[in-house]
């Protein structure tokens, strides 16, 4: 990819990597709970334009960026039109398989409306000097994909065969700081005394690859839609506060994020999205 981009730059010290993120825009036409699925086309477009203003080198879509249309078509027409909002921005999109963006496709037809490298549902991509990881989690116990509602949201796997090309990827950046993007969350919880249905189910194998590689600096994930913050094993997991909670721009969430030269992060949170500064990692 092109790095011709300008890097933003903080007062804190010098920062060698700047991106945008965002993650739940479940984009539909309807309104459920404190899901306004209709005004995500409004936030997306107020995301993308940040994004631009600010110049930064490529943008992430954390996934769930659909929600359940009325048939395939419609859902193909949602994604759509938001392909055509992202379509203004001047960097390069990068997109993150969402459990609700298979609830009336299969990832090979979700994912040939995109420009993912080489149309993956996992893959990496350099940023510089960084090396980036998308992850797939949305997949089941038997390794098979999830499809047209073919799955349950609060039970994913990453299968071996991804597994085993993770260990490969990022062995081949030793030396290199690596970020991770993942729709379904990674970092461990409990919720009423079970694992929260949130996490992927071989959570515990995946951050395992993730702490000896000894250089991920963060994860960022979507899923669980009030966002969080932790850190297990030397590495930051963010979890992006979905965009398509509340109605109108005032209630959008979506953040610039600036990775320094000393591996520190700062989340630069719009909205409802927190902001965030990070150490690197001890």
């Amino acid at each position: 990819m092109s790095h011709g981009r300008a890097l933003c730059t903080m007062g804190r010290m010098s920062t060698s990597l700047s991106f945008g993120v965002f993650a739940d825009a479940h984009y539909a036409d309807r309104v459920y709970a404190d899901r306004h699925c209709e005004d995500s086309a409004d936030k997306l477009a107020q995301a993308v334009a940040t994004f631009n203003e600010r110049a930064v080198l490529f943008l992430v879509d954390l996934g769930d960026r659909t929600d359940a249309w009325s048939s395939p078509e419609s859902e193909k027409a949602g994604a759509e039109r938001t392909n055509g909002i992202l379509s203004s921005f001047t960097g390069e999109c990068h997109h993150v398989l969402g459990n609700h963006d298979l609830a009336a496709l299969t990832k090979e037809e979700f994912l040939s409306m995109h420009k993912n490298r080489d149309r993956l549902p996992y893959y990496s991509f350099d940023a510089g000097e960084v090396q980036c990881i998308v992850l797939d989690a949305n997949c089941l116990e038997d390794g098979s994909d999830y499809a047209n509602g073919n799955f349950r949201w609060d039970l994913c796997w990453i299968p071996e065969q991804q597994l085993a090309w993770l260990v490969e990827t990022l062995e081949s950046a030793r030396s290199r700081r690596s970020i991770v993007f993942v729709h379904e969350n990674l970092d461990f919880r409990l919720w009423q005394g079970n694992l929260d249905p949130h996490v992927v189910q071989n959570h515990e194998q995946i951050r395992d690859v993730l702490e000896n590689h000894g250089n991920v600096a963060a994860v960022f994930q979507g899923h669980c839609h009030a966002g969080r913050y932790s850190f297990h094993g030397g590495i930051h997991y963010i979890t992006m506060s979905a965009m398509v909670v509340g109605p109108g721009p005032a209630s959008n969430s979506y953040a610039v994020v600036h990775l320094h030269d000393d591996g520190g992060l700062e989340v630069e949170g719009h909205g409802r999205q927190i902001s965030l500064s990070l150490e690197a990692r001890g």
